[in-house]
C-alpha cells in the first residue's frame, strides 16, 4: 500500500477523532491494539475466502472493549480487503494524531533504564528546545556502554560512550 492511500485512510480517521474529541484517547488504543495485527491474526483476517461476517465478528470478540469508531473503521478495512495495512494506517494516524497534538515523540536508547528524574529533564529541555509536549520512548541498549543515543524526527545525537570510543579509534587510526 503506498503512504498516500495510507494517509487517506490516516486522515478520515483523525477526522471522526477531532469531531467526536477522542484523538487522544483514539491513539491510546490504537498503541495497544496495532502489535496484535500480526502473524496469524492478520492473514486469517486477510484471507479472501473467509466470510467477512465470521473476521468482523472475530474482531468484535477480541476488541469488545474497543471504541466502536475504531471498532467499525477495522469492519470498513475488512469490507474493503485493506485490512493487511492496518499497521500502516495506524502508524500515520499516530503520527497525525501526535501533530494534531502537538507531541513530539523522541527515541531514547541508553545502556541502562534512565532514572525519573533523568527522564524528566530530558523532557524538559527537549520540550523547550521544540516548544512540543515530548513522548519519550526508552529502549535500552547495552552495547552503548554508557550515555545515552537521541532520535527525533530524522536526527540523531550521540552522547554514548560507544561513540566516543568509536570516533577516538577514528581519529587515532587518522593520525598513524
Amino acid at each position: 500500500m503506498s503512504s498516500e492511500l495510507a494517509n487517506v485512510y490516516a486522515d478520515a480517521l483523525l477526522s471522526v477523532a477531532r469531531d467526536e474529541g477522542k484523538v487522544d484517547s483514539f491513539k491510546q488504543e490504537i498503541a495497544e491494539i496495532t502489535p496484535l495485527f500480526s502473524g496469524d491474526f492478520i492473514r486469517f483476517l486477510a484471507t479472501l475466502n473467509i466470510e467477512k461476517k465470521v473476521k468482523k465478528d472475530l474482531v468484535k470478540m477480541a476488541f469488545k472493549d474497543l471504541n466502536v469508531y475504531l471498532l467499525n473503521f477495522i469492519y470498513l478495512l475488512i469490507d474493503k480487503n485493506r485490512i493487511r495495512y492496518i499497521k500502516e494506517i495506524f502508524k500515520s494516524y499516530l503520527n497525525k494524531a501526535n501533530e494534531f497534538l502537538k507531541i513530539k515523540t523522541v527515541k531514547v536508547y541508553s545502556a541502562r533504564p534512565l532514572g525519573i528524574e533523568q527522564k524528566e529533564r530530558l523532557k524538559k529541555a527537549l520540550k523547550n528546545k521544540y516548544q512540543m509536549e515530548i513522548e519519550l520512548v526508552e529502549l535500552v541498549d547495552p552495547s552503548l556502554i554508557a550515555g545515552i543515543k537521541v532520535v527525533i524526527d530524522d536526527k540523531m545525537l550521540d552522547a554514548s560512550m560507544a561513540n566516543k570510543i568509536s570516533e577516538l579509534k577514528k581519529t587515532l587510526k587518522e593520525s598513524w
